[in-house]
């Protein structure tokens, strides 16, 4: 004996069975943004977290601060940035790239510690 509703279930089932897959979409902007900073004092560093969390990868130049506040300034943002699984490496004498999760960074010779970069 068959009832009314497994043919209407069989369909259902087909229908979802065969038909395609939709597709998701995001909002994403195309361009990729990399901010230069060279700031002089730790109170312009803020900034660079706002930057990162607005998606913008930073490369930040710290040659004109002085090395304590450098040092200050590379543990706020590597804290900012890995609270939003961001990436941070070190492109040279005091000065690093900070990506946000969404920019991935490949280079042939990796930092040996990034969570602890000298100044």
């Amino acid at each position: 004996m068959k009832y009314e509703y497994e043919d209407e279930d069989e369909k259902v089932y087909q229908n979802l069975y065969h038909s395609e897959m939709p597709q998701l979409t995001t909002n994403v902007n195309p361009i990729m943004e990399v901010v230069i900073m060279k700031p002089r004092g730790f109170e312009e560093i803020p900034q660079v977290i706002q930057l990162l969390w607005k998606r913008k990868s930073v490369l930040l130049n710290l040659k004109m601060m002085n090395p304590y506040d450098a040092q200050r300034a590379v543990d706020f943002v590597a804290g900012g940035t890995y609270a939003i699984d961001g990436h941070q490496e070190r492109v040279g004498e005091m000065i690093f790239l900070f990506t946000p999760i969404c920019v991935q960074v490949k280079s042939s010779k990796r930092a040996e510690c990034i969570g602890q970069v000298s100044v």
